[in-house]
């Protein structure tokens, strides 16, 4: 968590934003709605990220972004053609929620790395299990340079790195989400590459001098 912290850790380049998103090609969604009953369930991480990571093959969870351009969601993805927004207060409120410390990594390129942060309800057994795995993180400003929460009069603010070099990815280990709790668009972004992401996943580069043990 040193290494993340240290890259983190940078005078101005924290952003709010007030939702998480998560990218992936229409046929998900479509599955989803007319088999699931309109509720993603969680998946078990795949092998994507270090290999020194506990969370690999272990815990269940869905994957969101906050990633911002120039305070706008990104339009291009390489997981797929359509976005799903919820509000962050949903996901990582404070009063409710336990932050722990995952996963830093690149895959291909060094000069784009990967945060990966943990988000769990209080007092459940995910919690439990997490807190015997990985270090917790205070949601305090400045306590924590991957998601700073602010309390406000109007609420809780979010704050997160909003820096080319890197993208902080949270990882809900909660319920399973019913797709009414937030929004769905189809169709709404650019797709990358192959336009999907990998169900065994794409591990990391066991080259770069910043990110490897």
């Amino acid at each position: 968590m040193k290494k993340a912290w240290a890259f983190a850790d940078q005078p101005l380049s924290l952003t709010r934003f007030d939702y998480l998103h998560r990218v992936k090609k229409r046929e998900y969604w479509e599955d989803i709605s007319r088999n699931m009953g309109g509720v993603m369930t969680k998946q078990v991480r795949s092998d994507t990220g270090h290999t020194a990571s506990p969370i690999r093959g272990r815990l269940s969870g869905l994957f969101f972004s906050t990633k911002l351009w120039a305070g706008q969601f990104p339009y291009t993805s390489p997981f797929g053609d359509s976005r799903y927004i919820i509000l962050a207060d949903k996901l990582l409120n404070p009063d409710f929620i336990d932050l722990y410390f995952a996963d830093f990594y690149c895959v291909r390129n060094p000069q784009q790395h990967y945060i990966t942060i943990i988000a769990v309800s209080k007092g459940s057994a995910e919690a439990a299990e997490n807190r015997r795995l990985l270090p917790a993180l205070s949601p305090l400003p400045r306590d924590n340079p991957f998601v700073e929460i602010e309390d406000s009069p109007h609420g809780f603010q979010y704050y997160s790195p909003m820096r080319d070099d890197v993208w902080v990815e949270i990882f809900w280990v909660g319920c399973d989400i019913p797709i009414h709790w937030g929004e769905l668009g189809i169709g709404n972004v650019k797709p990358l590459g192959e336009g999907q992401s990998r169900p065994e996943g794409v591990g990391h580069n066991t080259t770069c001098t910043l990110c490897n043990l």
